[in-house]
């Protein structure tokens, strides 16, 4: 290695450093917001034994992650061409994927899989290779994040959305496990009252146990455990067994979580449910959207914005899962309302088997789960006008960044409310002079 390609690689050492100091600075902000409170209730000792440690995280990945990319800048792989990454990328999922059918043969051994149940004497040659693929990704792993990181980086950087030192939160993710999330809510209303991360791969038997004890000690509530895709620690968390354009779109979602954690918008997300819904529904909007340019320019591959439901069957039209999943939140809003909460139950216990008679398998349907995702305005399981709301300010703005800058400013609901009555205005002005 020549003197100027030394001085060059102590270069970018000290530049990551700095960029390193700053994200330990970050984590710091958001370990006190997730720390806000600490009170051991009943609930608390119930998920004690399976509760998501969020410091445990940060004080084992933040510093792994920027030693790699420091020790990195002299690896042999640092040199591997572009297409070499990008094949590394899309064997690491096609591998995640591959391993996650795997580890569901091991899970349910007496479920069909390509026609056939697993007979007990392949289960050594199906340990193999579980961990065979484990080994695999294990090794790629590290290549595959910094393969990610650099082009949504670069993909907020064409998008206007960098400053003078670059890309602010430092893009940062970990593909791994994410977390379960237990959510509380009120029987006699649905609010979202709290939430709790739970260690991945809880069973749905595990889930059960934990939600019936709650249920046992706690009468008053409404409990459901639900997986997630990701979680904005930092390093975000960003589920690893659904695919390359999944990872990218959580991803992306999770860093406009960090970016907004500076502005007034993120830091009045746990004001209330509105502000909550507000900040969900613009990080999955935007999420998307710059998640599939990332994809795109990784593969090539233009990406089909209108996604089905990720619990719709590709092959079912008949059953309109969006409108049954709204008339089943507004029937259980009228019923609770008017006090029948028994009543209420019952009725969204039947239609939760609809739903599954239908091929949507939804494994508890209650105030809880209408809690946790009716805050994604965007969801089926919402009746807010928010999900329309934000979109149709982004339909007014003329790029990402401009609805960003103008969305982030916002502190309340109204705020947002009379800027977008404000465009209206002016719309029908500029109509009116016509």
């Amino acid at each position: 290695m020549t003197t100027t390609q030394v001085q060059s690689k102590v270069r970018l050492a000290i530049k990551w450093s700095r960029k390193g100091i700053l994200t330990i600075f970050v984590a710091y902000l958001i370990m006190l917001v997730g720390f806000r409170e600490f009170n051991l209730s009943p609930v608390d000792l119930a998920v004690a034994p399976y509760q998501y440690s969020i410091l445990d995280w940060e004080l084992t990945h933040l510093p792994d992650k920027w030693t790699h990319k420091i020790a990195g800048l002299w690896s042999i792989n640092s040199s591997a061409t572009q297409d070499e990454k990008l094949t590394q990328v899309k064997e690491f999922f096609d591998l995640g994927i591959n391993l996650h059918r795997l580890e569901q043969q091991t899970i349910f051994p007496n479920r069909p899989s390509e026609g056939r149940s697993p007979q007990p004497e392949v289960y050594p040659n199906l340990i193999e290779n579980i961990d065979n693929i484990k080994e695999r990704r294990e090794f790629l792993q590290s290549s595959v994040e910094e393969t990610i990181e650099r082009a949504i980086a670069n993909t907020l950087k064409e998008e206007g959305l960098s400053i003078l030192i670059g890309v602010f939160p430092p893009v940062d993710t970990v593909f791994t496990r994410s977390p379960h999330v237990l959510i509380l809510s009120p029987r006699d209303r649905i609010e979202r009252q709290q939430d709790i991360l739970l260690n991945p791969g809880l069973s749905v038997l595990d889930k059960e146990e934990i939600e019936d004890q709650i249920v046992f000690e706690k009468q008053d509530l409404s409990v459901y455990i639900e997986d997630t895709g990701g979680v904005a620690v930092y390093p975000s968390v960003v589920s690893d067994i659904f695919g390359l354009q999944n990872a990218t779109d959580i991803s992306s979602h999770e860093w406009i979580h960090h970016w907004l954690l500076f502005k007034p918008l993120g830091q009045s997300f746990w004001n209330n449910t509105e502000m909550a819904s507000l900040n969900e529904t613009v990080a999955t909007l935007a999420g998307k959207e710059l998640g599939d340019k990332v994809f795109t320019s990784l593969t090539g591959k233009e990406v089909n914005q209108t996604m089905p439901s990720p619990t719709k069957p590709l092959d079912s039209d008949s059953f309109d899962f969006r409108a049954e999943m709204q008339q089943t939140r507004m029937q259980a809003e009228a019923l609770l309302s008017a006090g029948n909460i028994e009543e209420a139950e019952a009725y969204m216990e039947e239609r939760r088997q609809l739903f599954v008679a239908n091929q949507y398998l939804i494994r508890k349907l209650n105030q809880a789960y209408f809690a946790f995702h009716g805050t994604y305005a965007a969801s089926a399981a919402s009746i807010s006008p928010i999900g329309d709301q934000v979109q149709e300010l982004r339909d007014r703005s003329e790029s990402l960044e401009n609805f960003l800058n103008t969305v982030s400013r916002f502190s309340t609901y109204q705020e947002f409310l009379d800027h977008l009555e404000k465009l209206r205005e002016l719309e029908e002005e500029k109509n009116d002079n016509k």
